[in-house]
């Protein structure tokens, strides 16, 4: 067989391409995997662990400065993922979400470590990048992101670094990504959020029902009613069962729920002076499965009742202890 003497350029560049960038089609973790611990230094050589954001859940973003896609994705990670989430103080389970960049500084194409270094940190300052960027660079053992990505950049990975969540292990794969397609990118992006949104702590089976001792208030009285909690969890929320009694015979006149009300909360209440002879709680219940947010311990719920807008107490109603192991 006899080849042709002359090779399109095109062809050449299409084959040394495919040669020179990284593959990943064997990476190491897919969604479902658990990450070990890595070690990479920033970009002012101080060292980052995975490990060191365990009860965060972390958005890892693999990208190289050369790398067009990535640049448009680079600014909106930092705002649409982590500016985001610190304003919200974490997702809606208030648990803290960390973006960490991942910068290819290995790259075959990208020159020497000291260019990539000096370009990706010039990359860094012209997006505005303010999330941890670490160096991918390691003579010995390869680049980290081979054992990532199954292809290539821009290419991101949420891992789960919460103990407890009911669904998924700590440090559990929970979304794997390459690439930023255009046209795709507020998918991609809602994809990630409604990844990063679902982790939550142990759940915890509350269904309590806290004794109010029949706490009586005539009419014309005005007070708040609050009920409380001694750490967070979130989300909790709390059925108030009372009656009201008639002027009359001081018999129930009806029976009524304030319901599904947050917890903590605080409700201003008077009680009318025509037609009721006042309001008697029977009892609080606090339902369902909830996630915990913080440690395990000693959670207590308070009910009672102060004075409007002041913390003068006019009745400490009832209180409820549970341990959470």
């Amino acid at each position: 067989m006899r080849f042709p003497d002359i090779i399109p350029l095109s062809l050449i560049l299409i084959v040394a391409i495919t040669f020179l960038l990284p593959h990943c089609l064997s990476a190491d973790y897919n969604i479902g995997n658990i990450a070990e611990n890595f070690t990479l230094l920033d970009m002012n050589g101080v060292e980052h662990s995975l490990y060191d954001y365990e009860g965060h859940i972390i958005v890892l973003n693999f990208f190289v400065y050369w790398c067009h896609i990535c640049q448009g994705e680079s600014t909106r990670l930092e705002k649409e993922i982590w500016q985001f989430y610190n304003s919200e103080n974490g997702n809606p389970n208030n648990y803290p979400v960390i973006v960490i960049g991942i910068a290819d500084l290995m790259s075959p194409l990208g020159g020497s470590y000291k260019q990539q270094f000096e370009k990706t940190q010039n990359y860094i300052e012209t997006y505005g990048l303010t999330f941890p960027i670490l160096q991918d660079y390691n003579e010995k053992e390869g680049v980290l992101r081979l054992k990532y990505c199954n292809g290539n950049t821009p290419h991101n990975t949420i891992i789960n670094g919460v103990f407890g969540d009911p669904y998924h292990e700590q440090w559990e794969l929970i979304f794997d990504k390459t690439g930023f397609r255009e046209g795709y990118e507020d998918q991609i992006i809602s994809e990630m959020k409604e990844r990063i949104d679902s982790i939550s702590g142990p759940l915890v089976n509350l269904d309590l029902w806290i004794p109010t001792d029949q706490a009586f208030f005539q009419h014309g009285d005005s007070f708040d009613l609050f009920l409380n909690i001694s750490t967070p969890m979130m989300p909790v929320s709390a059925d108030i069962y009372f009656i009201m009694l008639s002027h009359s015979d001081n018999f129930a006149y009806f029976a009524s729920t304030w319901g599904n009300l947050p917890i903590p909360f605080v409700k201003s209440f008077t009680i009318p002076p025509v037609s009721y002879s006042g309001i008697r709680l029977l009892e609080v219940h606090i339902p369902g499965s909830r996630p915990l947010i913080n440690d395990p311990g000693l959670y207590t719920f308070a009910i009672g009742a102060t004075k409007p807008g002041s913390n003068h107490f006019i009745s400490n109603i009832g209180s409820w202890t549970i341990e959470v192991r």
